[in-house]
């Protein structure tokens, strides 16, 4: 399995578990919690399987990763050659991208009114839920 996919599952289930008050949760369980085949991270595990983009903006999503770069990555994974060497340029230049709003963000969050901060959380948290339920 990608490193990179097998991060981003570790990091949906854990917090889907934290959300969910579990302390333990297996791979068909899990799978089954998506929404899919009980066996598919199982399958993502042992054969070289990559998830469909809707799984992969379910993960994203649980994972609190952006998911216009998780759709990126799995684009780049499921290239070859020369169309695998042009996203990951594009992958590079937006997590650039990303990280120059995440520093602005942390410099001016201080300045900012606590309440701003608070109804963002909120809109990501019912946009989250939302989408979630589309599936």
């Amino acid at each position: 399995m990608n490193n990179k996919l097998l991060s981003y599952l570790e990091k949906a289930r854990n917090n889907f578990m934290t959300e969910n008050h579990f302390t333990t949760l297996s791979d068909r369980e899990f799978s089954t919690a998506l929404g899919l085949n009980p066996s598919a991270i199982n399958q993502w595990r042992k054969r070289n399987v990559l998830p469909n983009d809707l799984t992969m903006i379910k993960i994203a999503i649980l994972a609190g990763v952006p998911v216009e770069i998780a759709l990126l990555e799995l684009n780049a994974w499921r290239s070859k050659d020369l169309a695998q060497v042009v996203y990951k340029n594009i992958l590079k230049k937006l997590t650039g991208a990303v990280t120059t709003a995440i520093m602005l963000f942390i410099l001016l969050a201080p300045l900012g009114n606590k309440a701003f901060a608070q109804e963002k959380n909120t809109a990501h948290y019912v946009n989250t839920q939302y989408i979630l339920s589309l599936f």
